[in-house]
Order: structure tokens, then sequence, then C-alpha cells
């Protein structure tokens, strides 16, 4: 999944950021890793995106104070075009 990402987001910028109007795409917020990723319809349309199978990520946690940043970790990985597995 193609996105501009940012990172460290609090609910209270996420509002902000997400009553700016969007003509040609959508804004989505990720709670847990406190990250909005910011997908433009065009990447879409444009060609298809392709996943890399060879690159193939593990994301394990230890407990649940751990999880924020693993999942954060995550989702800039699969931005990247990587498999991720997550073990919590």
């Amino acid at each position: 999944q193609r996105a501009i990402l940012a990172t460290r987001v609090s609910p209270e910028q996420y509002e902000a950021i997400s009553s700016i109007p969007l003509k040609h795409g959508k804004v989505q917020y990720h709670a847990t890793a406190r990250i909005v990723s910011m997908t433009a319809s065009g990447l879409k349309d444009d060609k298809p995106y392709v996943k890399y199978p060879m690159k193939r990520v593990v994301v394990a946690t230890a407990g649940t104070t751990d999880l924020p940043v693993a999942e954060e970790a995550a989702l800039v990985l699969e931005a990247a075009g990587c498999e991720v597995d997550r073990i919590t």
C-alpha cells in the first residue's frame, strides 16, 4: 500500500488533519500506532502496486506496552512493500 505517512500523531492532530478537504484520496488514522496514512486515489490507478514476496518481516512484541511501537513499525514496513507477520 503506497501512502504518505505521518507518525506520532495524536487524536487531536488527526482531527485537524481530517478536517482538511481531500478531493482525490483518503486519510486513515491508525490509533494504536499513532500514524496517519494518506493515500492518493491517483496512485491506485497509475500502475498496479506490486508486493515483493522476498521482503517478509516478522514484528514481534514482548507484551502490550510494545504494541504501539510494533504497530508503527509494521505499518511503515507495509507501506514500503514488505509482507509483515505480527506476533503479539
